[in-house]
């Protein structure tokens, strides 16, 4: 006798396991981060956060809020609080993968609307 598939719900037949990507940084894209008055350089950028090279593994820590961000990213200007979720070495490099918290709905939106244009420049657009 055959076992039968498990029938799954209509709703998640259709969902997207994963929306959330993040896309690689390059130096036209026009994007820049200041964090306490520090600048950095971006590496890839997401929805809900983003990627940078620090110089020493004590510029930042695992779990550590960060109340001054500046985000730039192309002529927009964004102002967004984050959490430190991870720093962890690349070849010969620290990466600090930050989440931001809070962004509010306009920078949402504006942070979106840049992705999606970056992501259709890198994948040929529709």
């Amino acid at each position: 006798m055959k076992a039968k598939a498990k029938e799954q719900p209509k709703q998640t037949k259709n969902k997207i396991i994963r929306h959330v990507y993040r896309l690689p940084v390059e130096d036209a894209d026009k994007v820049a981060i200041e964090i306490n008055g520090t600048n950095y350089e971006v590496i890839n950028l997401a929805e809900d956060g983003v990627g940078i090279v620090v110089d020493e593994e004590s510029a930042f820590a695992a779990g550590q809020q960060l109340d001054a961000i500046k985000l730039q990213l192309d002529t927009d200007h964004l102002q967004l609080r984050g959490r430190v979720v991870q720093v962890s070495p690349r070849d010969f490099q620290l990466i600090c993968g930050i989440e931001f918290i809070k962004m509010g709905k306009e920078n949402e939106g504006t942070m979106l609307n840049f992705l999606r244009r970056r992501r259709d420049n890198l994948f040929g657009g529709k």
